[in-house]
């Protein structure tokens, strides 16, 4: 059989050529920036676009002229809310006066249960030595609690949203219980432990996604990063600590 030998030019044209012939049309590049301009401006977001979003919009906190970490540690918890489906979410700090863990503000919370908060308090031992309160560390910063494992105070009992509901069974793993919460921990220089962001409850009943604890692991980052920059703006020392806000 004849070896049919190198193809030429014409025994065959190249796939550019054949689309030439067949009529294909091209784009307009001009046409690129109008597209991306509108995925980006609309609807077109997928969850982890708006995760995204949510975090630059927590980090154009380090562009004003003064670091307020109370003002971001309010958006943090507003957008924990608004952006995750989360129902309630509080974060407090350590006071440089006695050592304490104490909240200071609140997103979602009855005027009276976070009243009761603010009357709590606790020691370092206390977030990390089991025994009083029983959680379950399921990362380096996060520690998860749920009602079945707790008996808690009275107090701690008026503190909750919903104390009626207090009690009910799990009827799924990702059920999630008036009792349950979470907690995630601000960590400054050397592991220290400067405060938490506690949040629990969303609106479709179930436990956080492992992507939104992953999200405010972040958050607690950026938050740990703006005490950090006020530390160092006042001369050194505890990061101050935080007025309360209901």
């Amino acid at each position: 059989m004849k070896s049919p030998g190198p193809r030429g030019l014409d025994d065959g044209a190249s796939p550019l050529k054949s689309d030439f012939k067949a009529g294909t049309s091209y784009v307009d590049h001009r046409d690129i920036p109008h597209r991306l301009k509108f995925e980006y401006s609309h609807k077109l977001k997928d969850p982890t676009q708006k995760s995204l979003e949510a975090l630059q919009s927590i980090l154009e906190h380090f562009t004003k002229p003064v670091m307020d970490s109370r003002e971001l540690m309010k958006h943090v918890a507003d957008t924990i809310c608004k952006q995750f489906g989360i129902d309630n979410c509080t974060m407090g700090i350590r006071s440089p006066e006695d050592g304490k863990y104490r909240y200071i503000m609140f997103v979602g919370y009855r005027e009276d249960a976070a009243q009761n908060m603010l009357k709590l308090e606790y020691t370092y031992d206390q977030f990390v030595q089991a025994g009083e309160f029983n959680g379950t560390m399921i990362s380096k910063y996060t520690k998860i609690y749920l009602g079945e494992d707790n008996e808690y105070r009275e107090l701690e009992k008026l503190a909750y949203n919903r104390p009626v509901l207090l009690g009910l069974r799990r009827r799924s793993l990702n059920d999630s219980l008036e009792a349950d919460y979470i907690d995630t921990y601000i960590f400054g220089q050397n592991d220290e432990l400067l405060g938490w962001i506690e949040y629990s409850g969303t609106r479709t009943g179930k436990l956080p996604e492992a992507a939104t604890i992953r999200w405010i692991e972040t958050a607690a980052a950026v938050i740990s990063a703006a005490m950090r920059c006020e530390q160092v703006k006042k001369g050194g020392g505890t990061p101050p600590e935080v007025k309360s806000s209901v």
